[in-house]
């Protein structure tokens, strides 16, 4: 119901900051600046939660880094008690039953001490 992806907003304050998102297997699938918008996998290939590493880091900054990691989403718990089987049974297959939480990036970036 909610799609195998999802798409996650990414800024910092101040903006101009470097992202870089790892997967489970700590492997780069995004780098970008901020204010910028990365879409990613709701789960995994073994039918479980998607979980991410998120690194904002801009020169002069302490670097911040925030985990998105997959909860069940409304929407199936939804299908789940209105006896949906066709969603109940695909959405676990596809990843559409999670949603990645945080569902937004927005540090503020403290400036180092240099």
């Amino acid at each position: 119901m909610c799609g195998k992806n999802q798409t996650v907003p990414i800024t910092s304050r101040p903006p101009g900051a470097d992202v870089t998102v790892f997967n489970k297997y700590d492997d780069v699938v995004f780098k970008g600046v901020t204010p910028c918008d990365v879409i990613l996998a709701r789960g995994d290939a073994d039918t479980g939660a998607g979980f991410y590493k998120v690194t904002v880091a801009k020169p002069g900054y302490e670097p911040v880094m925030v985990d998105l990691t997959g909860k069940v989403n409304r929407a199936y718990l939804a299908n789940v008690m209105n006896g949906c089987i066709g969603m109940v049974t695909v959405d676990p297959y596809t990843g559409a039953k999670w949603t990645l939480t945080p569902m937004e990036v927005n540090p503020y970036l403290v400036q180092t001490g240099k």
